[in-house]
């Protein structure tokens, strides 16, 4: 049996490309849940004090801020423009502290 031929769509990410093709949705509105179900940012401390947004699986930060509500503001800005979906919060500790769901504009 041949392997599925992945296809690049101009709205999936690079994480969202190396799904399989037979698990992706067939039609729009179930193709935008999954979008949305795979867009995540995590606003969590760095060591000189800042607090970073970065994208779920990645080591760069989108962007550092003085502060906590700063950062948040921004990821939500980021998941707004970007389809909606979760912003994860992490605490001083590293730890998960709150969860949010941004919808779509």
């Amino acid at each position: 049996m041949a392997e599925p031929v992945l296809v690049a769509q101009p709205w999936e990410t690079a994480a969202q490309r190396a799904f399989d093709n037979r698990r992706r949705p067939p039609n729009r509105a179930d193709r935008r849940r999954w979008i949305m179900a795979q867009n995540n940012r995590h606003v969590a401390p760095t060591e000189d004090g800042q607090w970073a947004v970065r994208d779920e699986g990645s080591e760069r930060a989108s962007g550092l801020f003085g502060t906590q509500k700063e950062a948040q503001d921004r990821a939500r800005e980021i998941l707004s423009n970007s389809g909606g979906g979760e912003l994860i919060t992490h605490g001083l500790d590293g730890k998960i502290r709150a969860s949010e769901t941004i919808p779509p504009r």
